[in-house]
């Protein structure tokens, strides 16, 4: 949901401005990173002290004798506009620079922000500047970029009326109240905000099929209607006048509502304020609101039963429409409305279309023992549009920021969305297309690692723990859920430099090559004792990622021998571990020459592997390393694998390896655009894990390795199609398992037989190739296959990825005398929704078994085999490698 001035802001009061004093203190942290770029003019403060006294007072004469007599006509217009017109009765002046020497002579940039009781107009100015004797006078003045209005709400105001009918209507979702107190907003020139408490309906109905199919599987109905007692609305002023009626009630006005409901009035806007079109914004810390734009709206719709629903429309989206339920928190819909009569989408530009994220440099200090990180990060960005006023990142909330500036050293503007760890960026002079320009972040925190999502639980142990009953899990690692650096916020590929200052007894590894290392152990360099002794380490990448990780623990390095190999692998193993299984090193090489093969060269500088003790098993592949988590054997106790994992094959110890090394091509070098693709990350990851199983163990492996992922396959389908993505877990974990890891495997193997082996690996390096270090969708893959095969696939994807029924089959046989043989016809018929894939059959001639595989492309078709007798002990799927169901 993005704007062009931003959408769903919120700023943590707690992180204001905290000045040089506080920005000094990041310095000590850092042990030098980053250049303190000074206090302003001192004498420039005179000037904008007398400025907001004079404005705020309403003293013309006196505010314009800040301006040399040549500007004091124009900025007495634009005193009066904004005092008169716009009715602002107070100002507050930033400097966002020192006072700075250019070609045309002294300079300063600030930011004003011009406020009322309603409203609040922020500028960026760049005053040039003179001295005038003894005192610095503006000899010009150019407002860069677009003012950006924000708005004091509230509500309740004193506007409240009993309505005998409200009615809203929008897309596919209908809310009607009934002799309700409607309560408005203060702002008098336009409606974007209302509160409803009376008796409501709500009616929703989703356009489009699987998300009708997502509410039948919740409330076993595709149209949901329920009760309302209040509503929290929140609009531009265009939706209020096309798709809100409200009808007063008629007869004698009907006074003032009880207390109790304006209370609950109050209680629902301190609910909910924040959490749509609301920033605390980083120059005073108050609480502004944005006005949404177009259709944007946001509904909060509450129940009887204390639970309630969120309805979210945003034409800035890819999809417009989110749905979800309020207690418990759950996504329910996410979609674009199908609309009668319209041709297209609106051609709307988001934040990540904007800008394009070249590099992120950070230094970083760590503190294991406490969680603590302080940093600057220094990123580079380049316009993709025509202008550039606006950035936007991820970044955790739970950390302070203690200031932004520009390459120039200027202090910026930002805000921050907490509930959405956004970071907003603003800046003092727009980014033109294809130019670029840089800024730095210095913030600090104490920031746990979160947990990360394990999708693939392995039981089996890869390595031999020290038998500890209560081992110490000293290891951090911080990757793209921890958001402990402004990081895209839309999916982009960056290089990137980081230097970690880290204990001496710890080891890092991070994205790229270590390409140098320190030690802090002169006092002169630091100003805290305490980092004397401590590591730096500096990572560089060559190859872009589409986000830094890192992790840091007491790790002992293995020798792997071969020092001059392609690529470079390192491997590291927690001290709990006393070594390596035997056999790991050399599968480890085995998996990446495997995929070379089929996928193209290693797409990284260096390949290495953490090997740690964890208290939950899995892992994580970030770009150039692998971390495999290793379960703690505790006495008298036998790990078994977990029998309810839709993924898990415990029988294979290089299974889980296999499928984390298949990351750095899927789901690192090539990334899925959406949630809709994320099947290219993981499906493919499992996908090839299973084709190295099958390198090393031969073609009998397989048919017991799949058949296990289409029993899940048939046992979770009903949960949605692999198009769904993580959307898939909403109601059990094991569906997104067995969907997106399990059925995508099964369907790549399907679409493998059906276009041949050769042909399909030449399609997966060509799309690996033509999307390394870029974000792909499904349809570039299907173009690939395509490309390589010769032959549309679109129904077999839009059947097997697009879908969550699987194919009904009815097969006949039927047996021809002809001449000294026979012609067996073998009928294939699917009554409704035909799905294309390779139908394996087998029969027995005498003692000869015979199979056959049919090419089914069609509702009905038959195949016509000469057979010497008449076969017996004919089977249709008869290893069961096809889901579906299967009558003969």
């Amino acid at each position: 949901m993005n704007t062009k001035k931003g959408f769903y802001f919120w700023y943590n009061s707690s992180v204001l401005k905290k000045g040089w004093a506080a920005l000094f203190l990041l310095f000590l942290s850092l042990s030098g990173f980053g250049q303190d770029p000074g206090p302003t003019t001192p004498g420039i403060d005179f000037i904008l002290t007398g400025m907001r006294r004079s404005f705020d007072s309403g003293n013309r004469a006196e505010y314009l004798e800040a301006f040399i007599t040549d500007l004091q006509a124009r900025e007495g217009l634009v005193f009066d506009s904004f005092r008169e017109s716009f009715k602002m009765t107070r100002v507050a002046f930033y400097p966002a620079s020192k006072i700075l020497n250019g070609d045309t002579g002294a300079y300063l940039f600030i930011q004003a922000l011009f406020q009322n009781e309603q409203e609040a107009l922020f500028e960026t100015w760049k005053l040039g500047l003179k001295l005038d004797a003894d005192r610095w006078i503006i000899r010009s003045k150019e407002v860069n970029g677009n003012p950006t209005v924000l708005y004091n709400l509230q509500i309740p105001s004193a506007r409240v009326e009993k309505a005998a009918r409200i009615v809203i209507r929008h897309a596919d979702l209908a809310v009607t109240f009934e002799n309700a107190w409607v309560f408005y907003d203060n702002l008098s020139q336009q409606e974007t905000g209302l509160i409803i408490i009376g008796p409501g309906r709500m009616k929703f109905s989703p356009s489009a099929e699987t998300e009708r199919h997502q509410l039948f599987l919740k409330y076993k109905s595709d149209v949901l209607e329920t009760g309302l007692v209040s509503a929290y609305l929140r609009f531009s002023p265009s939706f209020f006048e096309t798709n809100i009626k409200i009808t007063p009630m008629s007869g004698p006005a009907t006074g003032t509502p009880p207390p109790a409901e304006i209370l609950r009035a109050r209680a629902l806007f301190n609910r909910h304020y924040a959490d749509s079109f609301t920033i605390e914004n980083s120059l005073n810390g108050e609480r502004l609101s944005f006005i949404p734009q177009s259709d944007q709206v946001v509904f909060e719709l509450g129940t009887d039963s204390r639970n309630g629903f969120g309805y979210v429309y945003s034409p800035f989206s890819d999809e417009e429409v989110h749905f979800r339920s309020q207690n418990p928190d759950l996504l329910l819909c996410l979609y674009s409305p199908v609309v009668s009569g319209e041709i297209g989408r609106r051609m709307l530009v988001s934040f990540g279309e904007k800008f394009d994220v070249i590099r992120c440099d950070v230094d970083l200090d760590f503190q294991p023992s406490r969680f603590f990180i302080s940093a600057k990060a220094r990123v580079e960005v380049a316009a993709r549009v025509p202008e550039v006023d606006s950035l936007r990142f991820d970044f955790n909330p739970t950390l302070d920021i203690l200031g932004v500036y520009d390459k120039d050293g200027r202090e910026l503007f930002y805000t921050q969305d907490k509930t959405r760890k956004l970071l907003y960026v603003y800046l003092l002079q727009p980014l033109k297309r294809d130019d670029s320009t840089s800024l730095e972040v210095y913030y600090r925190g104490i920031l746990e690692p979160p947990i990360q999502n394990t999708e693939i639980i392995s039981g089996a142990q890869l390595g031999v723990p020290s038998g500890l009953s209560d081992p110490n899990y000293d290891s951090y690692l911080y990757s793209r859920s921890a958001i402990w650096y402004p990081a895209p916020s839309e999916e982009d590929y960056f290089l990137s430099r980081l230097r970690i200052s880290i204990p001496p007894d710890y080891s890092c590894v991070a994205n790229g090559e270590l390409t140098g290392e320190e030690t802090i152990d002169e006092v002169r360099r630091v100003l805290n004792l305490e980092k004397i002794g401590n590591r730096i380490s500096i990572f560089e990448t060559t190859k872009p990622v589409k986000y830094l990780s890192f992790i840091v623990g007491k790790f002992k390095e293995i020798n792997t021998e071969n020092k001059t190999e392609i690529p470079p692998l390192r491997v590291l193993i927690s001290e709990d571990i006393r070594s390596l299984r035997r056999g790991f090193l050399d599968d480890v090489r085995a998996i990446v020459r495997v995929y070379e093969q089929i996928f193209g060269p290693y797409p990284y500088e260096k390949l290495s592997i953490i090997q740690r003790v964890w208290p939950t098993a899995g892992g994580h592949s970030p770009a150039s390393f692998v971390v495999l988590n290793e379960l703690p054997k505790k006495p008298d106790s036998i790990l078994m694998s977990d029998p309810q994992s839709p993924v898990d094959l415990p029988r294979y110890k290089e299974y889980f390896m296999a499928h984390e090394i298949a990351h750095q091509w899927w789901g690192q070098a090539v990334t899925g655009a959406s949630y809709h693709d994320r099947w290219l990350s993981e499906g493919l990851a499992q996908y090839a894990a299973v084709r190295y199983l099958k390198s090393k163990y031969g073609e009998k492996a397989l048919p017991s390795i799949l058949k296990k992922y289409v029993e899940w396959t048939e046992k979770m389908s009903t949960y949605g199609p692999i198009s769904l993505g993580p959307r898939l877990s909403l109601f059990d974990f094991r569906a997104f398992q067995a969907i997106v890891y399990g059925k995508s495997c099964v369907a790549l193997f399907l679409l493998s037989d059906l276009i041949g082996e050769a042909v399909f690996d030449r399609g997966l390096k060509a799309f690996q190739e033509a999307h390394a270090f870029k974000s792909a969708q499904t349809r570039s893959f299907i173009k690939a296959m395509e490309q390589a095969s010769g032959r549309d696939l679109g129904a077999f994807f839009r059947g097997w990825f697009d879908s969550y029924v699987l194919p009904k089959v009815f097969v006949t046989t039927d047996l021809v005398k002809d001449g000294d043989g026979f012609d067996l016809n073998i009928k294939v018929h699917q009554p409704e929704n035909p799905f294309v894939f390779p139908l394996a059959v087998s029969w027995k001639e005498k003692d000869l078994l015979i199979k056959k595989t049919l090419d089914v492309d069609a509702q009905t078709k038959t195949f016509t085999f000469r057979v010497g007798s008449k076969p017996s002990k004919f089977k249709v799927n008869p290893d069961r490698l096809v889901p579906g169901t299967f009558k003969q």
